[in-house]
């Protein structure tokens, strides 16, 4: 059972890596960047603000520098801070976890209700006969029906 979890794990590691890399070079391709969005249009930011910042940021920086820098940081549990309320990501998201799994057991409990009782009401449909005619079943098809009955006459 441990070699199975170790290759499964070996499997997956190299997946959720290369999802990463997609995902990251999509969303260095989007017009804009972070500075652009934490200004807002009413406040315009000088550009040697703008520079100053991205390079703070490290969006001066190459594509795949920024990668792996993200990824170190992302290895040690920082997911960054919000552009819009300065809070870290990960309080945000700690702050909404329960809201979340109350939510999801929830419709868990719903599923497994609805599963269940879908599945009972179809294993009784058939136990007790009330059923469509399989197509293995001579009534099944019309056709032989009435192929059946030229070749009699």
């Amino acid at each position: 059972m441990l070699s199975y979890l170790l290759r499964r794990l070996a499997i997956s590691l190299p997946i959720l890596l290369g999802i990463t890399v997609i995902i990251f070079y999509i969303a260095s391709q989007m017009p804009g960047d972070a500075v652009m969005a934490m200004i807002s249009q009413e406040t315009p930011m000088a550009e040697d603000l703008m520079k100053l910042r991205r390079g703070q940021l490290g969006l001066d920086q190459p594509l795949p520098v920024q990668y792996l820098r993200w990824l170190g940081q992302l290895a040690q549990g920082n997911l960054g801070f919000s552009f819009q309320t300065g809070e870290p990501v990960g309080a945000i998201l700690a702050a909404r976890i329960l809201a979340t799994l109350q939510l999801m057991f929830t419709a868990l409990l719903v599923a497994i209700f609805l599963g269940v009782l879908l599945g009972v009401g179809v294993y009784l449909a058939r136990l007790m006969g009330d059923r469509a005619p399989q197509p293995s079943e001579p009534e099944a098809t019309p056709y032989r029906a009435k192929k059946r009955s030229k070749a009699k006459s």
